[in-house]
């Protein structure tokens, strides 16, 4: 219907294809999460029988495109048929869209450049497209009026798998509408360009770089400055990269944005006789310049996705005690203290850790 089969579209950061049986494990976990279903009208699938039957209804037609960033789905991206009363537009070929993505996913722009790459597809071979949300959806609203949707009209409809009438308004992209992602008094969206990829013998420069520039914005204030001097030291991170990049074990990581390297990640089975089924984020980096901004949530669910393909049903890392800023940003991914401390660098560091089964690996059972 669409024209999407044996066909693969690339954007900045994401690729699209038809929905496919691999998408299966990593869409599971996302169905399952409230606030990512229910403001798309359903409740969280709760069974793997319940999975199969909505994974059915939603690929039968070859209608459902999976939304992948590298090699992992994070959403999708549905188009149906649509009818209007709207007497400009009844005659026209119309389609309805929807779309949904994980929550660890969100607000890092991936709706928007799904939507601007998407729709302009769509208008290759579709007269207009609907898209809908409820009313009080704030973030929908800007999505889909960031790229270009007008609005059509308001509606009420029960739902019955939330069972409740919600108000629903409904907004229209047309082929003679302003160009996707110019709407009125609005700039052209811009999506940055995340790539991350192992690291390799030759990179121990920029690794040292990035760790060295990231510990002193970050632990200026938790380890003495003495201390905090000496491990700086670009020279001597270097030469302790250099080793590390030799070691197969250690699994390195490289996370660049729009071209210019930003980021690292290193991870491999834990170093303290916890069981073969834990792995240990040893450390994730970031320039300070661009903290805020979802690249460190980047690497980080890259990292724990590797995890779970090598077999670790636990991830274990530590945080010095003090570093609030890094406790919030693990606790949000779903890490919790064990009440394990030690003293690393003249300060108190905290034992954190998640079951990697619980979300991501569960979904391997279907």
């Amino acid at each position: 219907m669409i024209g999407m089969e044996n066909r693969t579209i690339h954007s900045k950061n994401l690729t699209f294809r038809l929905l496919r049986q691999e998408d299966k494990p990593f869409l599971y976990p996302i169905l399952q999460e409230p606030e990512t279903t229910r403001p798309a009208g359903f409740p969280p699938v709760q069974t793997e029988e319940a999975f199969e039957r909505f994974w059915n209804d939603l690929t039968q037609y070859n209608t459902a495109v999976a939304i992948l960033l590298e090699d992992r789905c994070i959403g999708y991206y549905h188009v149906h048929k649509y009818r209007t009363d709207n007497p400009e537009l009844k005659d026209k070929q119309c389609v309805g869209i929807g779309f949904l993505i994980g929550r660890h996913y969100c607000r890092r722009g991936f709706g928007t450049e799904t939507l601007l790459t998407m729709d302009a597809f769509l208008l290759e071979r579709f007269d207009c497209i609907f898209a809908d949300y409820f009313s009080e959806n704030a973030a929908s609203r800007k999505t889909i009026e960031k790229c270009g949707f007008r609005f059509d009209e308001n509606y009420e409809m029960f739902f019955k798998g939330l069972g409740e009438q919600k108000q629903v308004v409904s907004n229209v992209l047309t082929r003679q509408m302003p160009a996707a992602g110019k709407p009125e008094g609005q700039s052209e969206v811009e999506v940055p360009t995340v790539i991350i990829r192992d690291a390799v013998p030759g990179d121990e420069k920029v690794l040292a770089f990035i760790q060295t520039q990231s510990w002193k914005a970050a632990f200026r204030d938790l380890i003495p400055a003495d201390t905090l001097t000496r491990l700086t030291d670009c020279q001597k991170a270097e030469e302790m990269y250099a080793r590390v990049l030799k070691k197969p074990e250690i699994r390195v990581a490289l996370e660049s944005v729009d071209g210019k390297p930003h980021g690292i990640t290193a991870w491999s089975k834990n170093r303290f006789d916890l069981g073969d089924d834990t792995a240990e984020l040893i450390c994730i980096h970031s320039l300070p310049g661009d903290w805020g901004r979802g690249f460190g949530s980047t690497m980080l669910e890259r990292a724990v996705g590797e995890m779970i393909r090598a077999g670790f049903n636990w991830v274990i890392l530590w945080v010095f005690a003090e570093n609030s800023r890094a406790r919030r940003f693990y606790e949000k991914h779903g890490f919790s203290l064990t009440g394990k401390t030690q003293t690393a660098y003249g300060a108190e560091e905290v034992m954190y850790e998640k079951r990697l089964i619980r979300e991501e690996a569960a979904a391997g059972r279907i």
